[in-house]
């Protein structure tokens, strides 16, 4: 590629340009972007890739069993005396 310069930055290295107000970025319009739903540009570099990555989260997301309805999940906590009873499928 005629005329592009290739630099190498660490992560703490873009933090830091980022902290210093180096980074050319606009942090607050993507993330109002994102929370506005609004899809990014499709780069100009590699047109394919935006859409690459779409159809791979959309695959991700057909992956997943709908399920029946009629579980829910929740998180809970059992005391360790009662485990036994409640995985036999006794009532405590």
């Amino acid at each position: 590629m005629t005329g592009s310069k290739m630099t190498t930055m660490t992560t703490d290295d873009m933090r830091a340009a980022r902290e210093r107000g180096d980074s050319k970025s606009d942090w607050a319009l993507l993330q109002q972007n994102q929370l506005d739903g609004i899809e990014p540009e499709e780069d100009g570099d590699s047109p394919d890739a935006t859409m690459l990555m779409l159809e791979a989260i959309a695959n991700r997301r057909a992956l997943r069993s709908a399920g029946s309805g009629n579980k829910e999940q929740v998180p809970m906590r059992i005391d360790k005396a009662l485990l036994p009873s409640c995985r036999a499928g006794g009532t405590v």
